[in-house]
């Protein structure tokens, strides 16, 4: 850096005050343009402290023009290099709580009368760098009032330490608590409109909250926005026009229209598996029927085709919930207690279910049976996942929460780490995952053949060779390693679902994201998962050892280690028990495409997906068509 350039960068930065934390943020020439956004392509350096560092990521941000990324998106984009220059601007830091974007038109609709908000916890870079999926306000400019709220599960936020900022886990009370009050939503969108009269059309907003007050850090034009379609709004036929819907718990992982058969099939296999675990012994006292009513009443359904919980019955009818009070804490205590055992039991019945399904013949089994396995695994997946809902899952939330709670009040000092430090860095089954994949990468970096001609390959282009098992750019015998090597992965871990409807492909159906993992991983950007849990391990069982140290013997002493005994006890069962839910849907999808392909060979559907739109009362009729030697209509 020229020595002019640096004294005054330093002198600017001495007038802020002694010490006091910046944002350095790049701006460049091509950003923003009207046909493209060059958003994230060069970097920003938050909480930085003192001239040194300022002046050191003010060198950073002047080379981010110049990665492989921005040339590489430039190049695309036809823009010669000396047509591009960039500018640093370093703003003040607010210590922000909360942080997000504010677009003044929908983008996803590109309706001009709405507000749309996002936010999340802290400063804004999770949000900007894609790591935590924040919540989405929708406001009407007119009103101030809130149209659609999503709130997610926010996961990481960006927070402040001494050499800059770094992610780490929402403590468990916030993750799923609004970011926003309806109030600051709705003043929010009033400081956007004006923002976007200034300017005079729709504005790509950042902002940050500080104290509950709102400071605005950046505004530029929205760069593309959907084109406004004059349609017919769709209308939301609700079964009781007063009834009370809710989506939530095991809805999250139906985020979108559900498939008739899963719909038919799926859903009752769930609310029968409620009502089970109702009725488990040890749950409620035998002959209790009131609160069995009252849980039959929450049952699952389908709005435009979209999983819904109905409590209508329940808002209809509140002195009923009275019942709950005497029996909330023996519920929760039984839940809690026998968490391990049964989800344990449960996990055991469903995998051997499985595999005892898995040695059917498929081509020469009737269709009738086929189709009862499907249901049989269905009724099985239900039970499994209700059994972690009714344990596991209470149980790690609750064990987290009394940790933390403890934690906090009563042993933490300024400079201990945070709570969630003491349950990170256990082994569990989505780590294991991301362990096996990253090995395999490094595998591959010893073959540099194949490992140029995976890094050329499309996912398609890859699905395509690995389920022909062809090869291209490298050695049959070195890709047949490869293909042994994957499908050992997907065997293991293929089963993963983030969407229950098992209409949805999994890994093992269509492993191009794990491809682009794979690629990733090749690239050498990607951190070492082996090496970042052996870290987190590391500073959990430092953190421990430390609060031990210093608590002696003493109450808190004990009550220390008893609610941390806990919660590390069942923070990697939670992850373990999730990453089983669709251990079952490779063999329903396998067998529900076996008839699928009989159905259209008989002429009755086109693709063997096409049986995932049926109902299961049409499906039920086509299979028995089919095992009569007749064509089913």
């Amino acid at each position: 850096m020229p020595r002019d350039i640096a004294e005054a960068i330093g002198l600017a930065y001495a007038n802020l005050g002694p010490e006091q934390p910046v944002a350095v943020r790049s701006s460049a020439t091509a950003e923003d343009l009207p046909e493209m956004s060059f958003a994230g392509q060069q970097e920003t350096y938050l909480n930085m402290r003192g001239e040194a560092m300022v002046l050191d990521a003010v060198k950073r941000c002047w080379a981010s023009l110049w990665t492989a990324r921005a040339i590489g998106y430039r190049a695309i984009h036809t823009i010669a290099p000396q047509d591009v220059s960039l500018a640093v601007v370093v703003q003040e830091l607010v210590p922000a709580d909360a942080a997000g974007i504010l677009f003044t038109a929908n983008p996803m609709t590109g309706v001009r009368e709405q507000v749309m908000i996002n936010a999340a916890w802290d400063l804004g870079e999770a949000i900007v760098g894609g790591l935590v999926t924040p919540d989405m306000v929708v406001v009407d400019k007119a009103s101030g009032r809130i149209v659609s709220q999503e709130i997610n599960e926010k996961d990481v936020m960006t927070v402040r330490t001494p050499e800059g900022t770094h992610e780490e886990p929402v403590p468990a009370d916030r993750r799923k608590q609004p970011v926003l009050s309806a109030e600051q939503a709705a003043e929010l969108a009033r400081v956007g409109v004006r923002i976007e009269e200034l300017y005079g059309q729709p504005m790509d907003i950042e902002w940050v909250r500080d104290l509950g007050q709102i400071f605005v850090v950046q505004a530029r034009p929205v760069t593309a926005l959907p084109e406004l379609l004059d349609i017919t709004p769709i209308e939301w036929k609700l079964a009781d026009p007063k009834g009370q819907y809710m989506r939530a718990s095991v809805i999250e992982l139906m985020p979108d229209p559900l498939s008739p058969l899963f719909t038919t099939l799926g859903l009752p296999a769930w609310n029968n598996a409620m009502k089970g675990l109702i009725r488990t012994p040890g749950i409620v006292k035998v002959g209790n029927r009131t609160l069995v009513e009252i849980f039959d009443a929450y049952t699952l359904m389908t709005i435009n085709d979209y999983a819904y919980y109905d409590l209508t019955s329940i808002r209809k009818n509140p002195g009923k919930l009275v019942v709950l009070v005497p029996n909330f804490v023996p519920l929760m205590k039984f839940a809690i207690k026998t968490a391990k055992q049964r989800w344990e039991k449960e996990h055991s019945e469903y995998i051997d279910l499985v595999k005892r399904w898995e040695e059917t013949n498929l081509a020469t089994a009737s269709a009738g049976y086929l189709f009862n396995g499907v249901a049989v695994i269905t009724d099985e997946a239900a039970k499994y996942y209700l059994t972690i809902q009714g344990g596991i899952l209470p149980a790690a939330y609750m064990s987290e929460l009394f940790f933390t709670i403890v934690y906090d009040k009563l042993i933490k000092r300024c400079s201990d780490p945070s709570a969630p430090t003491f349950v990170l860095g256990y082994d569990s089954e989505p780590i294991r995952a991301e362990k096996s994949l990253y090995d395999l990468a490094q595998w591959v970096h010893t073959q540099p053949e194949l490992k140029k001609a995976l890094q050329e390959m499309s996912g398609p282009g890859f699905e395509e060779l690995y389920r022909a098992d062809q090869v291209t750019g490298a050695d049959q015998e070195v890709w047949s390693e490869l293909r042994r090597r994957f499908t050992s992965h997907l065997i293991h871990y293929g089963h993963a679902i983030y969407d229950l409807d098992f209409a949805k492909p999994l890994p093992v159906d269509d492993p191009t994201a794990l491809f682009e993992t794979l690629k990733f991983f090749l690239s050498g950007k990607a951190t070492n998962p082996n090496a970042r849990q052996e870290k987190a391990a590391t500073k959990r069982e430092q953190a421990k050892q430390e609060i031990l140290a210093r608590l002696g013997n003493g109450l808190r002493a004990r009550m220390f280690k008893r609610m941390l005994n806990w919660a590390q006890d069942m923070a990697p069962l939670r992850e373990d028990a999730l990453a089983d839910v669709g251990l079952g849907w490779p063999m329903v999808r396998r067998m529900l495409h076996e008839l699928g392909r009989r159905l259209v060979e008989t002429g009755s559907v086109d693709t063997q997906d096409d049986i995932f739109w049926l109902n299961v009362d049409e499906v039920q009729e086509a299979v028995r068509a089919l095992d009569g030697g007749q064509t089913p209509m």
